[in-house]
């Protein structure tokens, strides 16, 4: 019950830091930070010919212009929480924008700031995988994860996923608790498996553990992957806080839902973020900052093989 109780403690805390709103990320008198741009973006001001490149981590004020080419993008956050985004090619006056239609997201600054900490180095790592032309791989005799190392777990059911390892192969899931007890073993010749976990009676706040390997020859397997299911304490104010931020954002915005997933990585939840992510890259596939974002979550989970097909179509695309 105690153990429950600083849990509890710890994620209220947790929470309460993500939702306060930082006074100090954005310079007084300005509009809107970068989130994501295209690299066919300028800036310029009102009554000037001159422009220049936008990047993310750049500061617009009311008196900027911004100019899109064909395809162009740009995704921003104002000083008041509001998110915004641009994909039309055009010159748009920020300060005409002002009044127009945003969906307020008060709790998202923080997410914001830590979105353009992590873009700069997101970038250098990204140029500097890119230059050496490959990522770290499982290697040989081991089955290519498609599945989080670790996660928390809002739902009960448990989606595994990994890379064929040969046709005709016959696969084993293998679940087991922190004390090595096995807990269910499935077999299947696909290469995904859907576990209902409330037929094991889990503990919450617990970490398990699984493994899926090949059945006929058991040394070649996935790395081992963890989870735990949230304490029901945990898990409400965990989908109330989500809820109120969902509710201030635009689903068919990708500015929105890139802010999105970053809030479901600081939670912990990293099944829903990688499905976020592959949604946001079919969307808008040729966007860096989405990329690369991508890409060192890819890198952080261990997800090696998806991880060198992103960094292959990253090649192609530039």
């Amino acid at each position: 019950m105690k153990h429950n109780k600083v849990k509890f403690t710890r994620i209220t805390l947790f929470i309460f830091i993500i939702l306060t709103v930082a006074s100090n990320i954005f310079p007084q008198g300005t509009l809107y930070r970068v989130i994501a741009a295209s690299k066919n973006i300028t800036a310029g001001k009102i009554n000037s010919n001159i422009w220049k490149p936008v990047c993310t981590g750049d500061i617009l004020s009311i008196d900027d212009i911004l100019k899109l080419q064909s395809e162009g993008y740009i995704g921003l956050i104002s000083s008041n929480g509001r998110s915004f985004e641009i994909n039309n090619a055009g010159i748009y006056k920020l300060s005409d924008l002002v009044n127009t239609k945003h969906k307020l997201s008060p709790g998202l600054q923080k997410i914001a700031d830590q979105i353009i900490t992590e873009s700069i180095k997101n970038n250098k790592k990204s140029e500097n995988i890119k230059s050496e032309g490959s990522v770290v791989s499982s290697g040989v005799g081991v089955i290519e994860n498609y599945a989080p190392l670790t996660s928390r777990l809002l739902d009960t059911y448990l989606h595994p996923a990994w890379y064929s390892a040969g046709n005709g192969t016959n696969y084993t899931f293998k679940l087991i608790d922190d004390g090595n007890k096995p807990v269910c073993r499935v077999e299947t010749k696909d290469t995904t498996v859907s576990i209902d976990l409330n037929k094991f009676e889990l503990e919450k706040d617990k970490n398990y553990y699984w493994v899926i390997y090949n059945s006929s020859n058991p040394d070649v397997k996935t790395d081992t992957c963890s989870f735990s299911l949230l304490s029901d304490a945990a898990w409400k104010i965990t989908t109330d806080s989500l809820e109120n931020i969902r509710h201030d954002l635009d689903v068919n915005s990708a500015v929105d839902n890139y802010l999105f997933i970053k809030c479901l990585e600081s939670f912990g939840l990293n099944y829903d973020a990688l499905a976020g992510y592959e949604n946001l890259i079919k969307l808008y596939p040729d966007i860096d900052e989405y990329r690369n974002s991508f890409l060192m979550f890819l890198l952080k989970q261990n997800v090696t093989k998806k991880a060198e097909l992103l960094l292959s179509s990253m090649k192609n695309l530039n």
